[in-house]
């Protein structure tokens, strides 16, 4: 029985009108909750899949999907934005963030050296940390230094799921930005 539901959030009025997203990720319409690790996580609990049941595994995954949610996500978030996007260059950000984007790969790398995925096995943590580093070449980093993170993220985008659910979201919500989509997102006119 399917009992998830895709729910397209529109960014551009949802998020920035002060309220906060909510996924419906669990059985009572009561327990609505948010934020995508929080819901990784309640999904994966609830279909007992992509989270260790011995509790060493699941330390290692959640300590990797907090990592992600309080480090490599704004990092990377604030590379991308000063390096791509803000309307003026501000040297000292670009250089905080683009020299803090390079520590948290340099943290990745080792640790994929020794396991195929993040955690061990394929896990909630590698499914928060993939679509940040899909963006690599807008932080300024490059793969070539880093084959273990190079052979995780073509090991994560040739899967079925994964190329499934990259299709879908091209279908509601096409990756072409425009300049004045940007401006909108980040908020600059």
């Amino acid at each position: 029985m399917n009992d998830t539901a895709l729910i397209v959030v529109d960014i551009q009025n949802d998020y920035f009108s002060g309220g906060k997203w909510e996924l419906n990720a669990v059985d009572s319409a009561a327990d609505k909750i948010f934020e995508s690790g929080a819901i990784l996580l309640c999904l994966a609990k609830r279909r007992g899949q992509f989270f260790p049941k011995d509790s060493k595994g699941a330390a290692s995954v959640l300590q990797w999907l907090f990592w992600q949610a309080a480090s490599l996500g704004p990092i990377l978030g604030q590379a991308v934005f000063f390096l791509n996007y803000a309307s003026e260059h501000v040297p000292l950000a670009v250089e905080r963030f683009s020299k803090e984007t390079e520590r948290l790969y340099r943290l990745m790398e080792p640790q994929l050296s020794h396991h195929p995925f993040i955690a061990g096995e394929y896990s909630i943590a590698d499914m928060a940390i993939y679509p940040w580093l899909l963006q690599h070449e807008k932080q300024g980093t490059k793969l070539e230094i880093y084959p273990h993170i190079a052979a995780w993220l073509a090991k994560i985008t040739a899967r079925p799921a994964v190329i499934r659910t990259y299709a879908k979201g091209e279908e509601i919500r096409p990756s072409g930005q425009t300049d004045e989509d940007r401006k909108k997102l980040y908020r600059l006119s």
